[in-house]
């Protein structure tokens, strides 16, 4: 008997493997029987998926199905809307099936429906070709426990749960690296598009805004020109304006999108109080019109739009700025916002004469010849011009921005002072090149600037007078003095409550012998910190010149924190020593605590200036070692 039953189930097998032999010679694969295996551990899901073939994608939420397709326009969505999708979603979908890792798997009947997810509530995606058949078809569930390393250098990535749905692949349940989850919720609605516009921003051509305040449009001859403001009036923009709002229209996202039968429009009255905005793009004419309705209170802040190649979709921004994104008030909308509004086009390179005329002194002229120094010209008297100062009148001419654009169409220049102005800068290029600006002050202490021979008038900020020096003192020569070290004999300097040090020093060997209180201190001296104190000396700049008279200075330089007195050789035209002369050089701060400059005075120049801090800092450097 038990010789019958082993022959039987001989029988059996041999019978099972010629089965599966014939089952193989007919063409078909042996994982019909038993099934695919598991993908391994470290492995994508769907390696041989591109993203290129990807033509149609399926989306399925419980009872909630969404078709959507790629057309020359980009994702459009056939069902349960008639309208764009949003682009980023189906990146988001196309790469995350495309980069599904595995993690982990197990058999279906091993893991329970309720911790993966993969019942009710989970996520159906399908990824069709042009020829709808499928590349790639599995089921979201929930977020896993688990985290997953990527890179050694890169953070963990979350992982979640999914079942292949192909044929002889729903055996098995992974755990797959990333998580797009979030664009599925609330019935799909955020797979449709929220940003109106749908545009390459380096194509395009045109940008016509409309409103209460009239008709804007910024237009440009190719991509490769420069923006410009065609109407209402000939202007050159502000490219970081436009930028902004190229950017803004690009990234511009409405709160929610509904149907269009599901929502009533304003009234005529609000739709002529609408901005419309419509872009072209080069090599296509046919533009997009975004109608943007007035609100519908002052208490209500949404403001509803449609777009014309949407016509199915009404959309629902947020008047401000929520949550980071752009709103419709962040967006420069308007002639004065746009247009370019710096004071001047100044080519500084070929400027050959600047003039600075102020209401109650004498003008100033700066010249120069190509390639020479500016000189200062006043009252017939010339002399080598101040850089610092002149560096300081061109960065504000070239680089402050009108605030406010008071007029286009200015006849009467007295509201804002221009008919008297308070100072008038006249600059002079190659080629007879002019240009000259009038600034005007009003009784609130506003300063309006004026392009002589224009009707506009901008007003600025009144600390671009602070940048402006209308003093023939102030444009002297930075340079102080200039110390000769081979002239040079000794340095004494007295710092507040301390002992002064006199410092001799022989050129020939670049040595200092030090004294202080009549002691030879030279042992405890660093030399290289007293040359570093001789290298700021002897060519010291002045920071800013002050008025002969100036009090504050006068005051603060009665009590001085820093005397220096430079003792130096004397010669005369053939050379030989003729004596010795003494200049003197006194500083003090010029506020009690923390000073931001030191008040000076030379005898040399009887002129009280300001020195910079840092200047101040290198002239006092401790010179003795500590032990």
């Amino acid at each position: 008997m038990r010789f019958l039953s082993s022959t039987l189930i001989l029988m059996l097998a041999a019978l099972a493997v010629a089965g599966l032999i014939a089952w193989q010679r007919l063409g078909n694969p042996i994982e019909e029987i038993f099934g695919k295996p598991a993908t391994a551990v470290g492995q994508a899901l769907y390696p041989n998926l591109t993203a290129s073939e990807v033509k149609h994608i399926e989306v399925k939420v419980d009872q909630v199905e969404a078709a959507f397709f790629l057309s020359e326009n980009g994702w459009m969505a056939s069902k349960p809307w008639q309208d764009r999708m949003d682009p980023r979603a189906a990146w988001a979908i196309v790469e995350f099936t495309r980069g599904m890792r595995v993690e982990d798997h197990a058999k279906v009947d091993e893991t329970d429906p309720a911790e993966t997810g993969l019942k009710g509530g989970s996520v159906h995606i399908k990824l069709l070709d042009s020829d709808r058949q499928i590349l790639a078809t599995y089921r979201i569930g929930r977020r896993s426990p688990w985290m997953a390393a990527m890179k050694p250098d890169e953070p963990p990535v979350p992982t979640v749960f999914v079942q292949a749905r192909e044929h002889l692949r729903k055996d098995h349940i992974y755990t797959c690296t990333g998580d797009i989850t979030s664009w599925f919720g609330d019935g799909l609605k955020h797979l449709r598009d929220h940003r109106p516009f749908y545009f390459n921003p380096l194509a395009l051509k045109s940008i016509q805004i409309i409103s209460a305040e009239g008709e804007l449009t910024l237009s440009r001859e190719s991509v490769e020109s420069p923006w410009r403001i065609a109407k209402p009036l000939a202007l050159k923009t502000d490219p970081a304006a436009v930028k902004t709002l190229i950017e803004g229209l690009y990234e511009l996202q409405a709160a929610k999108v509904a149907d269009r039968d599901s929502i009533t429009l304003l009234n005529d009255d609000a739709v002529r109080a609408s901005t419309s905005i419509a872009l072209t793009s080069f090599g296509d004419e046919k533009a997009q019109v975004l109608e943007i309705m007035a609100a519908k209170s002052a208490e209500i802040n949404e403001r509803v739009a449609t777009l014309n190649q949407r016509p199915d979709a009404v959309f629902e921004f947020p008047s401000d700025n929520r949550n980071g994104e752009v709103a419709i008030a962040d967006l420069p909308l308007s002639v004065n916002a746009l247009r370019d509004r710096s004071l001047t086009q100044l080519q500084v390179a070929s400027l050959r004469e600047i003039t600075i005329k102020p209401a109650v002194s004498a003008p100033i002229r700066i010249t120069r010849q190509a390639r020479g120094p500016w000189m200062t010209i006043v009252n017939g008297a010339t002399s080598e011009a101040n850089e610092e100062r002149l560096f300081s009148l061109l960065k504000a001419v070239t680089e402050v921005r009108a605030s406010e654009f008071m007029s286009d169409a200015a006849t009467d220049f007295s509201p804002w002072g221009i008919d008297r102005p308070i100072l008038t800068l006249s600059f002079r290029g190659e080629g007879e090149q002019a240009l000259t600006l009038l600034f005007g002050m009003n009784e609130n202490g506003h300063v309006f600037i004026n392009r002589q021979g224009t009707a506009t008038v901008m007003e600025v900020e009144p600390n671009i007078l602070e940048q402006i020096s209308t003093q023939a003192y102030e444009w002297q020569h930075a340079r102080l003095w200039s110390i000769s070290r081979a002239s040079l004999q000794a340095i004494e300097r007295k710092m507040e409550g301390e002992s002064a040090i006199f410092l001799k020093y022989n050129d020939r060997y670049e040595s200092w012998q030090v004294e202080q209180d009549g002691k030879d201190i030279t042992g405890n001296f660093n030399a290289m910190r007293a040359n570093f104190m001789l290298g700021e000396l002897e060519g010291l700049k002045v920071w800013r010149w002050l008025p002969a008279n100036d009090e504050a200075a006068s005051r603060a330089l009665l009590d001085p924190s820093a005397t220096f007195t430079v003792l130096e050789q004397t010669t005369n035209d053939m050379g030989d020593f003729t004596g010795f002369s003494k200049r003197t050089l006194r500083l003090a701060p010029n506020q009690p605590s923390q000073p931001r400059f030191y008040y000076g005075y030379a005898e040399s120049s009887r002129q009280y200036f300001l020195l910079d801090k840092e200047s101040y800092s290198k002239l006092t450097i401790d010179l003795l070692e500590k032990f």
